[in-house]
């Protein structure tokens, strides 16, 4: 779906792969859920190879604009990751030379609150 989306469009590249394979990307798709919690093996891989500052800031933010009930499906932020280098590769990753790792990420809310369930599943 991301490249027909992105077909077209100058300078865009839709790559598909291991997290730990990417080498030079601006920016990741982070799909993920209402309240910015680690809670599949995507999450924890983007933890381990971007560091855990990254997912505790989009926490602090859906919750202080949000609350505890979390954000709703289709919301989104761009993120700067300020500590590139924070997850497991720094310097050398998985025993390969350097990564240039992401600038920027964009964390996506694909998982709905559990109170957009019903609502959600009218829509389908």
């Amino acid at each position: 779906v991301a490249r027909s989306h992105f077909a077209g469009i100058q300078g865009v590249e839709v790559v598909q792969g291991l997290v730990e394979e990417i080498d030079g990307a601006d920016c990741l798709i982070w799909p993920g859920n209402s309240h910015g919690i680690a809670a599949s093996g995507l999450d924890a891989a983007l933890v381990r190879f971007l560091g855990p500052s990254v997912l505790e800031h989009v926490s602090a933010c859906i919750n202080s604009e949000f609350g505890e009930g979390g954000a709703s499906a289709g919301n989104a932020w761009l993120q700067k990751i300020e500590e590139p280098h924070g997850g497991s590769n720094a310097g050398s990753a998985f025993g390969t030379s350097y990564r240039r790792l992401p600038s920027h990420i964009v964390y996506t809310v694909v998982f709905p609150r559990s109170r957009d369930g019903p609502r959600l599943a009218l829509i389908a």
